[in-house]
């Protein structure tokens, strides 16, 4: 699913991740089930499906946290933050990034993804 969305054949790349979200599923792997979720719903954004898109993400996010994995966690905060950026709604996208900077920070405070994160959130509070 990945490589075809790269490589633009989103719907080609929509039955890939069904099928991977089916066997996940199917086989109880719940953090699988999770990273498809979550680009199925980037994908769906970038498609110009917003309202699916966040509903995926949710999805993703939801079992995210049931699993404890942070780092999907932070993923989707910050992808959300920058939605919200971008399209001007910079008091949400404050809330967002700063969830995804808190879980960075618990992972490793020093990792550059954390670090890159940290500087956007900086610059969308204007410094």
């Amino acid at each position: 699913g990945d490589v075809l969305q790269f490589r633009d054949d989103r719907d080609a790349a929509l039955e890939r991740y069904e099928q991977a979200l089916q066997l996940y599923r199917a086989v109880g792997d719940r953090l699988g089930e999770a990273n498809v979720l979550h680009s199925q719903g980037r994908l769906a954004i970038f498609s110009g499906d917003p309202q699916n898109g966040l509903r995926f993400l949710q999805e993703a996010l939801n079992l995210y946290e049931e699993i404890g994995a942070l780092s999907g966690q932070a993923n989707i905060y910050f992808f959300v933050g920058q939605l919200l950026a971008s399209s001007g709604q910079n008091e949400k996208a404050i809330e967002m990034v700063s969830q995804a900077v808190a879980l960075g920070d618990k992972i490793d405070p020093n990792h550059p993804v954390t670090i890159y994160m940290r500087e956007f959130l900086a610059k969308l509070k204007g410094g």
